[in-house]
């Protein structure tokens, strides 16, 4: 089924998709899979439209420097990372080191913003496989709200 979403959307509907992943039905899996490799080929393309700014890209690298220079160490020296995030041993150092690196490159952090806000509201076409609500498995009500895009 052909829909029109717009890509903030599109990133939603990933997530939810991904929530339900492991809940068994075989019609909805399928649906599931189906409509997830569509969305990754969409989401392939649409990344390649990104451009970032070679002083984003600075600023990038200067703050990946810096969240591991001031990140707690584990027994081999390398940067501890709990849920995604650096482990920061001085918080107001780092606090204070980071405001000073967003000033610094506070006119590319805001053109990357700007780019994305503009860039989330442009619409995509795609084929998802979609299913119908009688074919669904047990879901709770977050589970169902992730997902309604594709249902019939």
């Amino acid at each position: 089924m052909s829909i029109v979403i717009k890509r903030r959307e599109l990133v939603k509907l990933l997530h939810g998709l991904n929530s339900v992943s492991n809940v068994v039905g075989t019609k909805f899996a399928y649906a599931v899979n189906k409509s997830k490799k569509e969305i990754n080929r969409v989401m392939k393309e649409v990344y390649k439209e990104i451009n970032l700014s070679g002083d984003f890209i600075k600023y990038d690298q200067e703050r990946l420097e810096l969240c591991q220079a001031m990140a707690e160490k584990d027994e081999n020296g390398n940067p501890k990372v709990e849920n995604g995030n650096f482990v920061i041993e001085k918080k107001e150092i780092f606090e204070a080191n980071m405001a000073e690196l967003m000033d610094k490159y506070k006119d590319a952090i805001k053109e990357k913003e700007d780019t994305e806000k503009a860039f989330e509201e442009i619409e995509e076409t795609l084929e998802l496989h979609c299913i119908k609500f009688d074919d669904l498995p047990e879901l709770t009500a977050n589970q169902l709200e992730s997902i309604e895009s594709i249902l019939i």
